[in-house]
């Protein structure tokens, strides 16, 4: 996502990567997940997606904000997978 336009591109990336290796990309959705599931200092979120996601959003410091970002990036993820799963 670091280098990523948009979503779409987010996306394509992802597709990608599930075809190179499924697994990896089931395990990056469940690490959000366990990170979503426990408390975390004030700012980290904001900063993860901020600085490792290096995605701006509306309300940047918010952690608020970047936890519904990354239930997003979670959703997108399993999409992409189920759709690889599809074919």
């Amino acid at each position: 996502m670091a280098d990523s336009d948009g979503l779409d591109e987010v996306r394509a990336d992802l597709a990608w990567r599930v075809e190179l290796n499924r697994n990896s990309v089931e395990l990056d959705a469940e690490a959000i997940e366990a990170l979503l599931a426990s408390q975390q200092p004030e700012g980290t979120l904001s900063w993860m997606v901020a600085c490792d996601g290096n995605w701006v959003l509306d309300d940047a410091g918010s952690d608020a904000a970047a936890a519904d970002w990354l239930r997003e990036m979670v959703n997108l993820i399993r999409g992409v997978v189920a759709e690889f799963d599809a074919q």
